[in-house]
């Protein structure tokens, strides 16, 4: 896939990805790849406030977490499941996750040399449903 078309399904909200090899034969694995925009309009739904517990519990974490979107926009996620519960069950619980490692990144470019150091290839990343299937 030519990386114009890998930026506008994602900036169309697909997922791509490629199935990930387990150390584990009772585990599959994905590695996925989003690109977020902020929430702009969460903080809007709060009247201004005072309240110092509500704005460092709530509104602080919040606010920093959509700085680190807006500048850091890909996402890529790597995970294994238990093989058991992903094909019988279709979904699973967090002990059926082996792990899931989040990391953000500012371009396609970075992705692709995140990518590279795992002998993955962004060129080569496939739709969501189309040669891979996570959950």
């Amino acid at each position: 896939m030519k990386i114009e078309e890998i930026e506008t399904r994602l900036k169309n909200g697909e997922q791509l990805g490629f199935d990930k090899e387990s150390n584990d034969p009772n585990f599959v694995g994905w590695v996925l790849l989003t690109k977020e925009q902020p929430n702009t309009q969460y903080l809007r739904q709060f009247p201004p406030s005072t309240d110092a517990d509500f704005v460092k519990e709530v509104l602080i974490p919040f606010t920093d977490e959509q700085e680190l979107v807006r500048r850091k926009p890909y996402r890529l996620l790597i995970t294994e499941w238990k093989r058991d519960a992903y094909y019988n069950a279709g979904y699973g619980t967090p002990e059926d996750i082996r792990f899931a490692d989040n990391f953000r990144f500012v371009d396609l470019s970075e992705v692709s040399q995140f990518l590279n150091g795992f002998g993955l290839f962004l060129e080569d990343i496939k739709r969501r449903g189309e040669d891979f299937e996570p959950p």
